[in-house]
């Protein structure tokens, strides 16, 4: 379980005020995979964005995504057609869309019904605790942009990516936002919050091996 301290300064790249308390060990080193496709979205959503990519890792491109604030994030519509390259990046883009003028659509998102869980309710179920407004219409995931975030005790389900979207959000919410069975990211980034922390202090992070 991780408690983070909340900060809309965050979202303005000036992290140093935030806090996150650990409760449990992390250890390791993992470079996420980063598709194509959420580089392109956040671009969307987010003015300046760049993908800065890397040589493949097996059959996956990976790489970085430099991302710096616009004070005038927009949403945007995820066709159907887009969601295979960015599938596993709806949490966090969904969160992202929180804080967007209008209103995103993510469309065609069934399969996240059986992921590791069914990210599709909870998403909705943790943005809806959180203060913001998502629903589903038929299998389009909505999310209203505009929501000053709350806090509230989230359980990721024990699905990585969703322990780290609420984590994130921790830092973007006006309160304590707590991630229940935190250690489900060591599955694809045990050091997520080294990282994340190093962030928040706005120095560089060290290369992963």
């Amino acid at each position: 379980m991780i408690a983070s301290g909340a900060n809309m300064k965050y979202l303005q790249h000036q992290m140093g005020h935030s806090s996150i308390r650990v409760t449990m060990d992390m250890y390791g080193h993992l470079l996420p995979e980063v598709g194509e496709g959420v580089g392109k979205k956040l671009d969307s959503l987010i003015w300046d964005s760049k993908v800065v990519p890397f040589p493949e890792a097996g059959n996956e491109r990976v790489g970085e995504i430099d991302v710096r604030f616009s004070p005038s994030m927009t949403a945007t519509t995820v066709t159907a057609e887009e969601i295979p390259s960015l599938v596993d990046e709806i949490p966090i883009l969904a969160l992202v869309a929180s804080q967007a003028d209008g209103e995103t659509r993510f469309e065609s998102v069934g399969e996240l019904r059986v992921k590791e869980s069914d990210r599709f309710s909870a998403i909705i179920d943790g943005l809806t605790a959180l203060g913001a407004e998502a629903y589903a219409d038929g299998e389009t995931l909505v999310v209203v942009g505009g929501a000053a975030l709350g806090g509230a005790t989230l359980d990721c389900l024990g699905d990585h990516r969703l322990a780290m979207t609420w984590a994130v959000a921790g830092l973007v919410a006006g309160e304590q936002v707590t991630v229940e069975r935190f250690e489900a990211v060591e599955v694809s980034y045990p050091r997520f919050l080294e990282d994340l922390a190093c962030m928040q202090q706005g120095g560089g992070c060290a290369p992963h091996a």
